[in-house]
């Protein structure tokens, strides 16, 4: 009995069910150091590949091809990005340094067009189509003394047969201004390119201060934004005279003064005398010290009609009568020939006719009036030499 007992126990306890446990996968690490190995190897491949396929992309030859064919399809940036890369190499030559600038310009990067400038007129310097540009750059920024100073280097480094293009652009930059809206508008489409760009910013707020229209930012944040620029950039003089304009209209005189005393040495150019003269004229009370300030701009800038009128008052102001009164003609000989109603029609008659001598005579002496005689003797010597094209 009991041994039957036993027997059926142990039957239960086979009939049960048996638990099966999972194989355990296990990974060697040889395993997954032969897998590193692998993928490590497909990496560099691939990075080979990729190296080979953008070095190849990239040669000089294939960045102008490529450059070219971003700007057609309207990427002008990135046909700047890439004529930049070209140009650090020893295939660039002079074409390729216009077609960056255009580029940029084209992308509305007028500060990185005029770096690309710059460079490429000190390593090309008789070229006259970059000097044009980096002109055009500066008449809608209204950067007249810089435009005087790189007109009369251009007109003695260019070609002769060039140099009639220089006249031109000269001419053009510092005698028919750019109209106030269409300046503006370009300097607020650089701007938005380029949010950086602090010259076309200065010549913005510039023209804002001298004209106010509706929709200006008010007087208070441009002066903030402007001490903000000099903070950044302290040898900016553009930025000086624009907050010294500024703080004048406001009534700042002291602080004006102290922007003044601030000004770099190596930076005080036509733009600081004619601030200068105008403190010690109309707030310092010394007339004296302003006639020779004045005096100075004028033989640098001939056509400013404020500057020589304020040289009048200083003239008056210490008994110089006649010197007085020929700076008061001068004035009115200025407002007269700089009149833009009569002025543009009149160079754009001349522009367009210039194979004909008269033509370039009739310049010369808008420039003679003007009070710009080495433009007006470049413009007669110009007339008296044969030549066989036109523009």
């Amino acid at each position: 009995m009991t041994q039957s007992r036993r027997s059926r126990t142990a039957l239960r306890r086979d009939s049960k069910s048996i638990a099966i446990e999972p194989k355990k996968f296990r990974i060697s690490k040889r395993s997954i150091v032969d897998a590193i190995i692998v993928l490590g190897s497909i990496l560099l491949i691939c990075s080979v590949i990729y190296e080979c396929i953008y070095l190849y992309e990239n040669r000089p030859s294939n960045l102008r091809r490529r450059a070219v064919a971003s700007f057609n399809a309207g990427r002008p940036r990135e046909a700047a990005e890439r004529l930049r890369i070209f140009n650090q190499t020893n295939l660039a030559t002079v074409e390729s340094k216009r077609e960056e600038a255009r580029a940029w310009l084209s992308a509305n990067r007028a500060r990185d067009a005029e770096k690309t400038l710059i460079r490429a007129i000190h390593q090309y310097p008789t070229d006259p189509l970059l000097k044009l540009m980096l002109l055009e750059i500066e008449r809608v920024e209204d950067r007249i003394v810089e435009a005087i100073i790189q007109g009369d280097r251009a007109l003695s480094e260019v070609d002769p047969l060039d140099r009639i293009l220089i006249l031109r652009g000269l001419t053009i930059t510092l005698l028919d201004t750019i109209p106030d809206e269409r300046a503006r508008e370009k300097l607020r489409i650089w701007i938005q390119a380029d949010p950086e760009d602090n010259q076309a910013e200065v010549a913005l707020l510039k023209r804002m201060a001298s004209d106010p229209m509706a929709g200006d930012i008010n007087r208070p944040t441009r002066i903030a934004r402007l001490k903000l620029i000099i903070q950044k950039n302290p040898s900016f003089e553009q930025a000086y005279e624009a907050l010294a304009i500024e703080l004048a209209a406001s009534g700042l005189i002291d602080e004006g003064r102290s922007i003044l005393d601030q000004w770099p040495d190596n930076k005080r150019d036509a733009r600081y005398d004619r601030l200068k003269g105008r403190w010690e004229l109309e707030f310092n009370n010394h007339p004296d010290r302003a006639v020779p300030l004045f005096e100075r701009v004028v033989t640098q800038i001939p056509h400013d009609k404020t500057s020589w009128f304020r040289l009048s008052r200083a003239y008056k102001a210490v008994e110089r009568e006649r010197e007085s009164r020929f700076a008061a003609e001068r004035v009115a000989q200025l407002v007269e020939i700089l009149d833009p109603r009569t002025l543009s029609p009149r160079l754009t008659k001349d522009f367009e006719r210039l194979d004909d001598p008269e033509s370039k005579l009739d310049l010369a002496e808008i420039c003679d009036k003007a009070g710009l005689v080495k433009l007006a003797k470049a413009w007669r010597e110009e007339a008296a030499t044969p030549r066989h094209d036109s523009l």
